[in-house]
């Protein structure tokens, strides 16, 4: 997990994602942590509600091998359970992304403005 003041996170998530312009100057917070034992990682945005039909614009939705019907089969989460991270009631409410040519991840986008991001194997 990346430790730190705010600004702190909300850079080093925003380089390792490729955000930047007014998307990323708007971001209120970043969260990220990348598991050693499975290679999977979870990041968690979160962003100005009103923001939300420019963040959507941006994932679109792309051909994503983890997903059935729109939505992942099952809840997925760090294996030590993360504050930020979506809880499975949350979860169950996503409206889920994918990211073109990325077929392992996906993204997840709450009406409150929390946009979670993961990325399998």
């Amino acid at each position: 997990t990346l430790d730190g003041e705010k600004a702190t996170r909300i850079a080093i998530i925003s380089e390792k994602l490729g955000l930047k312009g007014e998307l990323q100057a708007r971001l209120r917070d970043a969260q990220f942590l990348q598991e050693a034992s499975t290679s999977a990682g979870f990041a968690a945005l979160t962003v100005p509600p009103e923001d939300l039909p420019k963040w959507r614009a941006q994932f679109e939705n792309g051909p994503v091998a983890l997903l059935e019907n729109g939505k992942p089969n099952q809840f997925v989460g760090p294996q030590q359970a993360q504050g930020w991270w979506a809880s499975k009631e949350d979860f169950s409410k996503l409206d889920f992304y994918g990211v073109a040519g990325q077929l392992s991840r996906w993204i997840g986008i709450a009406e409150d403005g929390r946009i979670f991001i993961y990325e399998g194997n």
